[in-house]
């Protein structure tokens, strides 16, 4: 079993919906076919190469800056205090502050 597989949330073995934990990962610019993120935070998230695909990590080095694509809008919603709508939706408020704490 892999590291990443310990820590693997939820989103990796969904059943309902799998295509949402495929993302999009980069180096580069360009795509890397056969990996997928199955955890994401605002600060990090963990790559599994998918076993059909055979890449191999080693072309990975610790350190190697990629670029990942969520799945969800969580990790970009958090970085703004408010949210400007463009909506046709009669009444529609303009801006949405954002709502902190639980």
């Amino acid at each position: 079993m892999s590291v990443a597989r310990k820590h693997a949330p939820t989103t990796a073995r969904r059943r309902v919906s799998r295509a949402a934990g495929r993302g999009f990962c980069g180096v580069h610019g360009q795509a890397i076919r056969g990996i997928r993120p199955i955890a994401l935070n605002q600060e990090h998230g963990i790559l599994q190469p998918m076993p059909e695909s055979g890449l191999r990590t080693t072309g990975f080095p610790v350190g190697t800056l990629m670029r990942v694509l969520p799945h969800h809008a969580c990790s970009t919603a958090a970085q703004f205090d408010g949210y400007h709508v463009i909506s046709d939706a009669p009444g529609a408020a303009p801006y949405w502050p954002r709502f902190r704490g639980w």
